[in-house]
């Protein structure tokens, strides 16, 4: 079941998880998302404990940056991309796409996550909303250190 809750207490929900060491993580969706069959801003977090989600006309840009300071698998070492050829070429067209301010987005899927079709594989999807394509990058392992170039370029673009 899936429960709504404000910007606020996706904050302080994800907070409480993480003090008691329970394993979460959130979507970010704007109405252009691929993924986002609803065209509004929608926030979902996720845990063993529930899945809630927020809805906005306004972006959760900030709320997602709070919660990427509050994951605790964030702060894991993980292994260089065995993906690099598809990794630089994704990375290069997010650049390009930022460079003439088209807005561009990426997820995180985790093995367990509702959105995961490759069940047990870390997942990176990357969408470039401009030629309505999708494109998945599948991991053994947490991706931290794709991840974070993927986080750092996104979070840049706004």
């Amino acid at each position: 079941m899936v429960s709504r809750i404000s910007r606020l207490s996706v904050i302080r929900k994800a907070s409480r998880w993480t003090s008691r060491g329970i394993k979460w993580h959130f979507h970010l969706f704007s109405p252009n998302c691929l993924l986002n069959p609803t065209k509004r801003h929608e926030l979902v977090l996720e845990s063993e404990n529930g899945t809630y989600f927020a809805a906005s006309h306004v972006s959760f840009m900030d709320t997602g940056k709070s919660l990427l300071h509050l994951l605790d698998f964030a702060q894991r070492k993980g292994p260089t991309s065995p993906h690099a050829v598809v990794l630089s070429k994704v990375l290069m067209r997010a650049r390009r796409l930022s460079n003439k301010k088209i807005r561009w987005h990426n997820h995180l899927l985790l093995p367990k996550c509702a959105f995961n079709k490759l069940a047990g594989k870390w997942v990176i999807v990357f969408e470039d909303l401009l030629n309505n394509k999708i494109t998945k990058i599948s991991y053994q392992h947490y991706p931290q250190v794709d991840l974070l170039k993927f986080d750092e370029l996104f979070y840049s673009q706004h």
